[in-house]
């Protein structure tokens, strides 16, 4: 098993979990907040290429997925968890 992730544990801090209604306060704002940079429809889709060669809206999509993936860790070691 690979070292711990501390800053994704809310448990680490002070020794005290977050509470439930903060986790999920934090759960839906943050998947409101992934919905609407998906739709992205405020966003100009340029045709530039990013350091001569990456398209720009591939750009946008990788950090998009990178983000996402960020946030279910997140979810899945803060909000859903196994009641003991």
């Amino acid at each position: 098993m690979g070292p711990p992730l501390d800053w994704l544990d809310p448990a680490a801090k002070n020794g005290a979990p977050m509470s439930k209604r903060m986790n999920n306060t934090i759960a839906w704002t943050g998947a409101a907040a992934l919905l609407a940079l998906h739709l992205d429809f405020w966003r100009d889709r340029g045709t530039a290429l990013l350091m001569g060669w990456l398209p720009q809206e591939l750009a946008w999509r990788a950090g998009w997925m990178l983000l996402s993936t960020l946030y279910l860790v997140w979810f899945c070691r803060s909000v859903w968890v196994e009641e003991d």
